[in-house]
């Protein structure tokens, strides 16, 4: 019986078997080799592998059959399809069909009756796998094969069962195991003499797709299975008590009028796990483990069909985190990470469990509420997103301040598809950063006007910067003292195609949002440091010149460094030039990026606060970070003629600015009766349209070589000089 049913485990294998003679001449070819290239076993026997695949046996396998018959050693060859490809990797058959072989080819050793060594090559079939799922399943179909006209000896029947890489156990028709062979033992970790007798249920453990009458015994499903010629997935039961996934095939045999089961398994864990990182990988965002895009957007079509059938409402919610650039920029990418991961934490909390938070990319975040009993409900929960937001973050040891802008559309009233909800979504978030972030905005239709001027103005700015469309005005600053120019102050223009010449608080406000303020401002300065450079070369008084800087510029992490590039290739020294900012920008800046002014200082750039006293100033701020100058917003100098309060409230921004040790500049000297009181209160600098608009380059020019505003004059009797 043993004889005759190793015989039939040969016959069952579902891989092919080639043996060669110590002469390297087919010795045996199973009938999956035969069905495999078409080439019979009786025209095989006897020939060379290179004689049945002529040109396509490569030195790799020449390399193994040669180790194997004349050293005795086993190989293993691995394909790699870029660097190693196997000439054996497909077989055509007669009728045109390929088979594809798996990445593994292994060339064994058997010693023979005569002492002499044969060679054993085994080839496992994945066609299925390959159409399937690519490389990722590396089993295929069981297959029947049957030996035509020669018999293996009991040794190399043997001795083939023994060396198969999968793990083959036989068992009766009551699951009782009769056979299995070594590989069966590395899988399960029992030993044969351990296991042989148990019961197969110890060791494989399958549930049917679809229960059949005959599913009621153990032995019906095996059966059911067996006929079938399946390959299926099941649980292996390690003898540890570890559970692993398996791909299992199944054969039938009669041995002595006994009907026979054989099971071929694989360990598939590895390529389980494999598949189970994949899947998370295209579904899941790997830095803050919400869902990505791909799943958002099953999910959001799933949520439209649900509500398309219900008649029910859900809200999609496009979230942007503010000033997220900035935080990258000054605090570095790490930072910027921590800030990704726990803004997600605090929208989780936020949201409910049924509804779906996803990273649609960078610093933007999507939010789905589903079953939604009115719209107040969306509105209610990004009021709490907004209010979460809004309180400072500790990473790092440094305290960061962020907020979150919001766009919410609601179905079906904003959109009856994705792509429209998507699209609405990001016209409401873009109108909710136009008004200022920290916020949420409803869509409305009406966005579709304002947020398409706004991205058509973007986009001609971005068109100006590269075409030469934007210049530089100059505004003179006059020394109080004499009324001599004592610097001048660079004004962006742009001088648009169809509105002619536009002032830079019509489109700096909007641009600051967007990612064109860094190239911008670059340009600003490196184009004033170019003037100032060609007004030296001229033989003009050397005046510092003034450049605005907003809140990013003043954030940017290596604004020193392109500050020194430009004065560098203008050839001008770091007093020459003056950097301006407000009030707010210079706060923000304190926050976030001290390292920036201090290294302007200490290059010996000027700095300057623009429209002091505007805004909320906390004087600690400037006691920590001393700056050259304030400029007193123009505010307080048209309050001077209303009331004797405001005269004197002029003078304390005066004594404070003093007590801090800046000079003081006054802004938006527009009439005759300003520029006398501007001279009573011992101020250093004054500019406004009383003493010149912003002119040209050229006019500056000319102004320069008078050394004083035309305006003045008719009055440098009045200056204190």
């Amino acid at each position: 019986m043993k004889i005759k049913l190793a015989r039939q485990l040969f016959d069952a294998s579902d891989f092919g078997i080639i043996l060669l003679t110590p002469e390297a001449k087919i010795a045996l070819w199973n009938d999956w080799m035969a069905r495999a290239s078409g080439v019979a076993g009786k025209d095989a026997l006897g020939r060379s592998l290179e004689e049945v695949f002529p040109g396509a046996v490569s030195s790799r396998i020449k390399r193994a059959i040669s180790n194997a018959l004349d050293q005795g050693m086993p190989s293993l060859l691995s394909r790699n399809l870029k660097k190693n490809p196997l000439p054996l990797y497909r077989i055509a058959s007669k009728k045109g069909e390929t088979t594809f072989m798996e990445q593994q080819i292994t060339v064994k050793p058997l010693p023979s009756e005569d002492g002499r060594r044969h060679g054993l090559i085994q080839i496992t079939d994945i066609t299925l796998a390959v159409r399937r799922e690519l490389d990722l399943k590396l089993h295929a179909r069981t297959t029947e094969a049957i030996v035509e006209g020669y018999r293996l000896s009991e040794q190399r029947t043997h001795a083939i069962v023994d060396n198969a890489l999968d793990a083959i156990i036989t068992f009766d028709e009551d699951g009782v195991i009769v056979t299995f062979n070594p590989a069966a033992e590395r899988a399960f970790g029992f030993k044969a003499e351990r296991i042989i007798g148990k019961n197969i249920e110890t060791l494989l453990q399958w549930e049917p797709e679809s229960h059949a009458p005959g599913d009621v015994t153990p032995g019906g499903r095996w059966l059911r299975l067996a006929e079938g010629r399946e390959v299926r997935e099941c649980a292996g039961h390690r003898r540890n008590g570890d559970v692993f996934s398996m791909e299992l095939s199944v054969g039938l045999m009669e041995v002595d009028g006994h009907r026979m089961f054989i099971a071929m398994a694989r360990d598939i864990s590895r390529r389980k796990q494999a598949e189970k990182r994949i899947q998370y990988l295209a579904h899941y965002d790997t830095l803050t483990g919400m869902p990505n895009r791909a799943l958002l957007q099953e999910r959001l079509s799933q949520a439209v069909i649900q509500a398309k059938r219900t008649g029910g409402l859900f809200g999609l919610m496009m979230l942007d985190l503010d000033n997220f650039k900035e935080v990258n920029d000054t605090l570095g990418h790490q930072v910027g990470d921590l800030l990704l991961v726990e803004s997600a934490k605090r929208i989780s909390a936020v949201v409910r469990e049924s509804d779906t938070l996803a990273r649609q990319g960078g610093d933007e975040f999507i939010v789905l509420l589903t079953n939604l009993a009115d719209r107040d409900g969306v509105s209610t929960v990004a009021k709490s997103i907004v209010k979460t937001m809004d309180k400072p973050f500790v990473l790092q040891d440094c305290e960061v301040k962020s907020s979150v802008s919001i766009g919410v559309t609601i179905f079906p009233n904003d959109g009856e598809d994705t792509g429209q909800l998507l699209k609405n979504a990001d016209l409401a978030l873009y109108r909710a950063k136009a008004k200022g972030r920290n916020t949420f905005q409803l869509y409305v239709p009406e966005m579709d006007a304002k947020v398409q001027a706004h991205k058509t103005m973007e986009q001609e700015l971005r068109q100006a910067l590269e075409t030469g469309r934007l210049a530089l005005h100059y505004q003179p600053l006059v020394n109080a003292n004499n009324g001599v120019i004592s610097g001048v102050e660079a004004l962006v223009r742009w001088n648009h195609v169809r509105r002619g010449n536009i002032v830079a608080r019509e489109f700096i406000p909007f641009i600051a949002r967007t990612e064109l303020m860094a190239p911008l401002g670059e340009w600003v300065i490196r184009q004033a440091c170019a003037q100032a450079r060609l007004w030296r070369d001229a033989g003009l008084p050397p005046v510092p010149v003034s450049v605005n800087l907003t809140s990013g510029e003043l954030c940017r992490k290596n604004l020193a460094g392109g500050v020194a590039g430009a004065l560098h290739d203008a050839g001008l020294e770091e007093s020459a030039l003056r950097l301006e900012f407000g009030e707010d920008a210079f706060f923000l800046a304190v926050e976030r990026n001290p390292k920036a002014l201090a290294e302007l200082r200490e290059m010996g750039v000027g700095l300057s606060i623009d429209n002091f006293g505007a805004g909320a100033s906390t004087l600690d701020y400037l006691r920590g970070h001393p700056v050259d100058q304030i400029k007193i917003d123009p505010s307080y100098l048209k309050k001077v003629g209303d009331t004797v309060r405001g005269a004197a409230l002029f003078a304390a921004m005066v004594e404070l600015g003093h007590s801090l040790g800046s000079t003081i500049d006054v802004e938006g000297v527009e009439t005759f009766q300003q520029f006398e009181f501007v001279l009573r209160n011992n101020v250093e600098e004054m500019q406004g349209f009383y003493l010149s608009h912003p002119v040209t380059p050229d006019a500056m020019t000319d102004m320069l070589r008078l050394g004083k505003p035309l305006a003045t004059m008719d009055v440098t009797r009045l200056f204190r000089g």
